[in-house]
């Protein structure tokens, strides 16, 4: 499983396929496995490349410091650099709903 590092922290992720990306983002309490069965699916169909991350705190990635004030950029600085890595323009996004 790939890996970026952004701020000291790493994000493991998986990355498959080609064409046009799709960015899946798993719920909480989960990874990336979450999407197994629809990356299967998106990928069989062809022309996509598909980007799963451990969301920090979560599989692979590293664990957040339970000391640390989490602030919506240090989520945001890795799934960037991801973003970024696949080159930075237009991508698909699929996400879960929290309760709520």
């Amino acid at each position: 499983m790939p890996e970026i590092e952004v701020n000291g922290r790493k994000l493991r992720f998986t990355d498959a396929g080609s064409g046009e990306p799709v960015l899946l983002l798993h719920a909480a309490s989960s990874s990336s496995g979450q999407w197994r069965t629809l990356s299967e699916l998106l990928l069989a169909q062809g022309g996509l490349r598909v980007l799963a991350p451990d969301l920090q705190g979560y599989g692979g990635s590293s664990p957040w410091d339970p000391h640390t004030v989490l602030r919506l950029e240090d989520e945001l600085a890795p799934l960037r650099a991801l973003i970024a890595q696949a080159g930075g323009g237009p991508l698909h996004l699929v996400g879960t709903p929290t309760a709520g």
